[in-house]
Formats: structure tokens, sequence, C-alpha cells
């Protein structure tokens, strides 16, 4: 019963194919060459638009997801409002992220975050730069340096807590990626390997036959028929008032004889129903060659790839919010899975069991041996990440970071008060430590960031405490915002002097703006 139902519609489609063969002419405008353009070569495109091969929209989604997945599936909980957050991830990729932080802390009642990557392009076709981040973090309720608001009556105080402008304490930040082959999320340090995954398949693709031979089957098609095409020009007769010597193929149809006409309408037919179902047939194989999803898993482990982050500090204050800064960050993060421990599962180094060799080569990639080498490095990498699938979804991180920071002289007297205080230059050095990782929610990933700091203070001032500072950020995803949720624990205030409160809660609405 099946196999009559499938002959049934066989038939049909084979009916249906000869009638259009039979309406199929030139137009009384084409010459041959418009006409074999239309007829032949843009209707083999439109076999292919008209019934879409399944490697078309697989390779279109594979392509994308290598080009854009960091953009528009990054892990929530990038940081950006400093201390106030915790992340394992440094985002440098989006152009703008906007975050709100309320707080429950005397420090602040509130900060804005701004990442102004729009601010760094590369030329006037605006390519954001991926190995750096412009950042400006405002505390919108800025409040009285705290050895002063100890120093003065409660009223004189909030006066002077009335003086401060909202825009009195900022922050501007510039972060910058160390990029390389084992270093940073830059896709464009990969190209090569990229390629070296792709071109043999493409190369063989487009031969259609055994790599070795030089004369495919394709080839002697596509020769047949410039052959075909070219005696059919030859074989008609310049017709009346055409100049000598003109190429015929370029004069309108309408004009040779009736029998000439029927002659090209024929030749048409015939590259249609041949040539140009051989000519969709070789595109879909070469489309099939390069969507093979094996090749852009690549990408996923290219976005786990460990960063080393170079961060320079300067802060802006009011004197009566405090004394000025800046300082220098490094930071390392890392990953338990990336593209340098597949290099390392399948091989490298090994000359002799290096299942990725093809990687490093620059030996040609339209060979038979290419094509085998890729499949092997293919497999290999899919291996690599059907292994690890569960740490890549998770995107588990640590990370370690050493901050210096160096905190201008600040003086401020109030005769009246009897107040004069001096407090001189001095360093702190802050040691962090953290772990994070997503946390999977329907359609959503969340996240769950901790780290814990501490903060020393180098000098032999001791108006500062040294310090332990733990953070606790869970951050909820939701579309193109995150909501960072964060809990901070300090064992002391940053100054001398009883501390009113050792945890303090932010509450804040991340929004990105990707390019």
């Amino acid at each position: 019963m099946k196999a009559m139902r499938s002959l049934a519609i066989a038939c049909i489609l084979f009916a249906a194919a000869a009638s259009q063969a039979d309406d199929v002419a030139c137009a009384p405008d084409d010459n041959v060459n418009t006409c074999v353009r239309r007829l032949v070569f843009d209707y083999a495109r439109t076999l292919r638009e008209g019934a879409p091969a399944a490697a078309d929209a697989s390779a279109e989604a594979a392509a994308e997801a290598a080009s854009n997945s960091a953009e528009e599936n990054a892990q929530p909980g990038t940081a950006t409002a400093g201390g106030q957050t915790a992340s394992g991830v440094t985002d440098l990729l989006p152009w703008l992220n906007m975050l709100g932080l309320l707080s429950d802390s005397d420090e602040s009642d509130g900060i804005i975050a701004f990442d102004l990557n729009f601010l760094l392009m590369r030329n006037r076709d605006a390519e954001a730069r991926h190995d750096s981040q412009l950042k400006w973090q405002l505390d919108v309720s800025p409040t009285l340096f705290e050895p002063l608001a100890q120093a003065i009556p409660d009223e004189r105080s909030k006066a002077l807590q009335d003086d401060i402008d909202e825009t009195a304490d900022s922050t501007l930040e510039y972060t910058y990626s160390v990029i390389n082959k084992h270093l940073g999320r830059d896709f464009r340090q990969h190209q090569r390997e990229f390629q070296a995954l792709i071109a043999p398949r493409i190369f063989s693709a487009s031969r259609g036959a055994s790599a070795g031979e030089i004369k495919t089957a394709f080839d002697t098609k596509q020769a047949a028929f410039g052959a075909q095409l070219a005696q059919l020009v030859q074989g008609l007769n310049l017709p009346a008032g055409v100049a000598p010597g003109a190429d015929k193929s370029k004069v309108p149809v309408q004009q040779f004889t009736a029998d000439e006409r029927a002659r090209i309408d024929e030749f048409v037919r015939n590259a249609r129903n041949e040539y140009a179902q051989e000519m969709a047939r070789r595109l879909d194989a070469m489309q099939l060659a390069v969507s093979d999803p094996r090749i852009y898993r690549m990408a996923e482990l290219v976005l786990q790839q460990p960063q080393v982050l170079v961060t320079a500090t300067k802060s802006i204050r009011d004197e009566l919010v405090g004394p000025e800064s800046w300082g220098v960050k490094v930071t390392y993060e890392k990953s338990f899975v990336d593209f340098n421990g597949f290099r390392k599962f399948a091989g490298a180094g090994r000359a002799a069991g290096d299942k990725c060799a093809i990687l490093d080569q620059s030996a040609a990639l339209d060979s038979a041996e290419a094509l085998v080498a890729t499949d092997n490095c293919l497999t290999a990498l899919d291996a690599y990440v059907d292994r690890y699938a569960e740490q890549i979804d998770n995107d588990s991180r640590w990370n370690v970071s050493l901050q210096y920071t160096q905190i201008d002289d600040w003086r401020y007297a109030l005769p009246d008060d009897g107040v004069d205080l001096d407090l001189p230059k001095h360093d702190r050095l802050i040691a962090s430590a953290g772990f994070g990782r997503a946390i999977q929610r329907s359609s959503a990933k969340d996240r769950v960031d901790f780290e814990a700091a501490y903060d020393s203070n180098m000098g032999d001032d001791e108006t500062y405490n040294s310090r332990f500072v733990v953070t606790l950020t869970y951050t909820r995803r939701i579309m193109d915002m995150d909501m960072p949720i964060s809990i901070t624990y300090a064992n002391k205030s940053e100054f001398l002097g009883d501390t009113d409160k050792q945890i303090g809660m932010h509450i804040g609405i991340k929004y990105r703006v990707d390019k």
C-alpha cells in the first residue's frame, strides 16, 4: 500500500514537472545568454529556495550560533557593579549594560552602573572591541564620609549631607582582556582552526568525487553543458539587419527563425531537467558540507576559554564624600572545560596521537588526507563536548584576583565644630577568590556566585581597617534583563569604630544592549 502511494505521488510530480517544462520558453526580449541565466541558473537556485534542504536550516542556525551566541546566550551575573555584586564571568561583549542597585547598607542607597563598550570601536563600521570594557559607576545617593560623620553632631552631619550633589561619587573603570590562542573569548583568534574544519569538506563537495580526481562527474557535466551551449549558438544563423560578426548569444531571441527559437527552447528545457537539477544538488552538497553540527560545537568551547583581565580604576568624589583613589586589578577566570582542554584531550603536543593536528598545520586543505583528518578531529570534538556536556551547560567558573588601590590624602576642617581631620595617603591590597555556576530554570538560566576577599590596609595609619568581605549573588535571567540579588558580609567596617551593620543586601535590575 505504501509503495503504491509513493508511486502515485511520483507520477503526479513527474506530470507536473513535464507540464511545467512544456511551458518553459525564452521571453521575446531575451537573448540566449539571459534566457539560459534566467531559466537554468536562476532555476537551479529556485529549486533550493522553494524546497530548502535540511542542510540550509542547519547551517544557518549553526553559523548564527557561532557568531552571536556570546551576545545572545551570555551567562547572567556578569560583573557590572564593582564590589556590590559578585560574578565569575566577565562579559566584554555587550555594547551597553545598565544596572540599577538598591541597598539597605549605610554606605549607599543606590548605584547605577553602565558598561559603555559602544564607545570602544575599532573603525567606522562600528565594530565593538571584544578585548576591552569601559564602565561607569554612579552612586545616586552618595553619603557623607564616615570619619567626618562620626566626628560632628548629627544635626551638622545632616546639613552637610544635604549639600552633597547626586553626582558627587562615581567611578570609571577600563578593563583589558589578554587575547591570544589560549586566553580570551574572541572567535577571531581561532579562524585558522575553524577554517581547517570546514575547508576540506567544501573542497570535497565542490569536486563531488574522490579527492584525488582532477576531472570529476560534475566537472564533466559542466564542461559538456558549456560545449552544448556553444554548439547551439554556433548553429544559429545571424539574423538580417544584425551587424556581421556580432555575438549571436547577445542577439534577441525573437529575431531568430521559428525553428531556431524552438531549438533554443528545447535546449533550455533539457538543461532545466538535467544540468540545473545537478547544479542544485551540488549546491546542496556544499551547504551540507558546512552544516555538520560538530563543527560549531567549537564555539561552545571558545566561550569557555580562560581570561586574564587587567582593570584600571579611578574614583571621582566630592570632598564631603571622601578621598579619591585609583587602582589596578588583575583577574584570572577559568572554566573547568574549554578549548585548551579539548586540544589536550585530542592529543595536542603528541605528534603520533594528536587527532586534531590539522588545526596546527599549514598544509593544503584540499586533499583526501585533509578530509580524513578533519573528520577525525570532529569526532574527537564531539566526544569531548558530550563527555563534559554538564560542565559546559553549568558554565562553572572560578576566579582569583589581586587589586592594588592608592587612596589620596584627605583633609577637612570645621573650626566651629572643633573638627580638623587629616588622613594621609595610604595603600590597600585586596585579594579575592570566587566561584560561580549557572542554574537551569526551564528555558532560561540563572546564576549563583560566591566571592571571598581580604582587604588589607598596607599603611601605618590605623584609621582604616583591614577586613574580610564575603559576597553571595543570585542572578535571575528574565529575557534581556538580569535581576541580581546580593548579600554582602564584612567582619569589620572600613573604618575604625563600631560596625552598625555587618550584612548588606543589594537588589538590582540589569539590562543588556548587544551589538
